[in-house]
């Protein structure tokens, strides 16, 4: 078992599975930088929520109210739950067979490295984001220790840039 630290976590590759495990917050921020237009979503069902509570409406008012957000509500979930729900994007566990490869970008002093598990599922290429910690915060460390425990594991571990194309 080999265990490397990430940004908001571990990963721990064992000889059947790589884990990752991360904070209930760092899973919100992956759905976040995943799909930016949950934050309007939310934003509206909040304004709407403290202007009924506020509000001296009549109960035909207050319960129209209730109804826009609670589709509202329903459609936000509906949309994101795709992204949420047994989803390669934020799975916590991958089995070792179904991984093909592991991707890597350096970064910059503006952006963080990033790790990609590429992972073959329902014969479609799937990739699952590692997001490491900005380079002045260590992630440089962090990608140099990810990349050596990858390589001991036996999986291979890539450059973004270097992978091959499938359409040549």
């Amino acid at each position: 078992m080999i265990v490397t630290k990430i940004r908001s976590g571990t990963v721990t590759i064992t000889d059947e599975t790589v884990q990752l495990n991360t904070s209930p917050l760092g899973a919100l921020k992956r759905l976040h930088e995943q799909n930016i237009l949950i934050v309007p979503f939310l934003i509206v069902i909040m304004v709407l929520a403290v202007d009924t509570s506020m509000s001296d409406s009549s109960p035909i008012q207050y319960l129209g109210k209730f109804v826009v957000i609670f589709a509202i509500s329903a459609i936000t979930f509906e949309y994101i739950y795709k992204y949420i729900g047994n989803s390669i994007k934020n799975a916590s566990e991958i089995p070792r067979n179904s991984i093909n490869h592991i991707e890597y970008t350096t970064g910059s002093k503006l952006l963080a490295p990033k790790l990609y598990i590429v992972v073959e599922k329902e014969k479609k290429t799937k990739k699952r984001p590692v997001f490491l910690s900005l380079q002045s915060l260590g992630g440089d460390q962090e990608l140099k220790n990810a990349i050596e425990a990858f390589e001991e594991a036996g999986i291979a571990i890539v450059p973004a840039d270097e992978t091959p194309d499938e359409n040549s």
